[in-house]
Order: C-alpha cells, then structure tokens, then sequence
C-alpha cells in the first residue's frame, strides 16, 4: 500500500501565494496518498469570479505519474472541461506546476466543493442515509458517469468519500473562516524551514442525515478523483 511522505509533498503555510502572487493559501480542505487540496483566495479574479477556489497540489509521485502517463487526472478534467455542460463532475479552472525544495508538484485549481458523502453518512446515529436522499445522490452521480463514459473515462474509484456536495459560495466560506480557525496538529522541518502540520478542515454544506424529502431535491454533488480513473 502506497503511504504518504511527508517531505514528497510541498511545503506551504497559511499566506503563501502560488502562480505569481494569484492564489493565496488560507487552509487545507482534504488530503490523500498523492495530493493535499487546500482552500485558496484567488487575488487576481474579474468580477463576476468566485473569490475562493481550492487548488489541489500533487506530490512529486503523484507529478511524476502524470509526467509518465500514469495518471491522467489533468488530461481528464481538461477534456470535461470543453463541454458545454458539466454534469456532477469537478471544473477545472487552472493548471500550472509549482517548484518546490524537494521537485515540482502539478497544481489543479478547480471549484470549491463541500465535505463528502462519506462524512454525512457516519454522523448518521444509524451510519446510514435515507432512501430517498441516496437516490437522488445516485441519480446526480450516473449522470456524471454517462458524462465521463461519452468521453472515453472510465472512474474507478466510486465510493462515498469521492463523491462532494456542491453548490458552496463565498459567503457560507466567510462565515466558516470566521466561525471556525486554522487548525494545526505540530510542525515539521524541511531543509531547515519551519511548516505546521495543518489539519484537514472541508467546508461545510448545509444538508445533514436528516434532510427533509423536500430539501433533498435540491442537492447537487461532483464525483472527484479522477486521478483514480
């Protein structure tokens, strides 16, 4: 089983910016065995422009795979990207590839999503969800599989924890920044530099276990993880 190391991924704290000063780090949304996303304040944005976005940063694994072809996550989103609609599937807003002390790390910066179905299905007091909520999950989720398969995609990777609620705004993210601060679990050191260990916070979305029939209509997820497909 691959495992994660610390010093492949690169080493960021709150304030840092990337890609010429656009995207400041503000804290980290999730992680995994190849990449860690954080929540970022996009400085450079036009109006009209979401102001928070999350950027997921690979490790130079996770980068070397898609140098070699390993890994199409990139290449995937790119081509979901050229559809007129996009059906529960992540959207990527930019790509570049940072360099770091140890390499570089390819950058994804796409929309900000909510905490997983997972997460909600495990506050559950029965660990599970109501009929009619996991239906119309499942309904948003064949729809972005048609999608993915009607342009070559195969995801191999579905499960609870991959699949996000959606529909996360600036102002339900202002008010968790201002509810909830960074959260960090020690430090490390990496070549003689100094860097919190920063606990995953996702953002909170607004349905819970037991959202009404009626409420549950109105939910929208994305599928991620593409790097898995």
């Amino acid at each position: 089983m691959t495992t994660r190391v610390i010093a492949d991924f690169l080493p960021v704290r709150p304030g840092i910016t990337l890609l010429n000063h656009r995207f400041r780090i503000i804290r980290k949304l999730g992680g995994g065995v190849f990449s860690d996303t954080w929540l970022v304040e996009d400085e450079k944005r036009t109006d009209g422009d979401s102001r928070y976005l999350a950027a997921k940063i690979l490790n130079r694994d996770g980068t070397r795979r898609h140098d070699n072809g390993e890994m199409q996550e990139l290449a995937f989103m790119k081509k979901i990207a050229e559809c007129e609609d996009i059906d529960a599937l992540p959207i990527l807003r930019h790509d570049f590839v940072v360099t770091g002390p140890r390499g570089k790390h390819l950058c994804l910066v796409m929309d900000v999503l909510g905490s997983d179905m997972g997460s909600l299905r495990r506050k559950s007091p029965s660990k599970s969800l109501p009929l009619y909520f996991v239906k119309n999950i499942i309904l948003l989720v064949l729809e972005g599989l048609e999608q993915l398969h009607s342009l070559g995609i195969i995801h191999t990777d579905i499960k609870p924890d991959n699949i996000l609620f959606d529909d996360i705004t600036d102002e339900q993210i202002d008010q968790e920044l201002s509810r909830q601060s960074l959260i960090t679990d020690g430090e490390h050191e990496l070549d003689g530099e100094t860097y919190p260990i920063c606990v995953s916070q996702p953002i909170p979305h607004k349905f819970s276990w037991s959202t009404s029939r009626h409420d549950a209509e109105l939910l929208n997820v994305r599928l991620v993880d593409l790097g898995q497909a």
